[in-house]
């Protein structure tokens, strides 16, 4: 049975492992804008952010084993000449391992991420790479709609 628990800085450890799972995505995907973390470094830095407040977290587990997680942060904008003051809760990173996927363990998370927006009466923004079809596709059947898209273009081969 899969149960989800709030995670804390003691936690952090197990959150970077889960991390390199979707890291290891964006790495093999766009080698030429990620690169390799240290998960010793990422857990510091978890750690610092939880202990702080400044993001929420949840763990999903499978008979004691971490099978996800959510981490998500409450942010506010004020106000510019071109947009109204807003605020909302941002998914930073939403993580299942291969063998949970497809079994509800997102959505479980995600919910929780909902409930705490719906708490502070604020929406629920994330983004997600291009490549991420999965994801993406997630995302759309959960009921969220693109809002933004970004273009890039990259420079053409140097030649010597």
């Amino acid at each position: 049975m899969v149960t989800v628990q709030i995670a804390g800085p003691s936690d952090a450890a197990t959150m970077a492992r889960l991390n390199g799972w979707v890291h290891a995505l964006h790495t093999e995907a766009e080698p030429d804008a990620y690169r390799d973390l240290d998960p010793a470094w990422l857990a510091e830095q978890l750690a610092r952010s939880l202990e702080e407040g400044r993001e929420r977290a949840w763990l999903a587990s499978n008979d004691g084993e971490a099978i996800g997680m959510l981490r998500c942060e409450h942010k506010t904008r004020q106000a510019t000449p071109y947009a109204h003051a807003r605020a909302y809760v941002e998914v930073h990173e939403l993580v299942v391992t291969p063998s949970a996927r497809r079994r509800g363990v997102g959505a479980l998370l995600m919910q929780h991420a909902e409930t705490w927006a719906g708490e502070l009466g604020v929406e629920v923004q994330l983004s997600c790479r291009a490549f991420n079809h999965d994801a993406r596709h997630f995302y759309e059947a959960s009921g969220y709609e693109v809002v933004q898209v970004r273009f890039r273009k990259r420079p053409p081969p140097h030649l010597d």
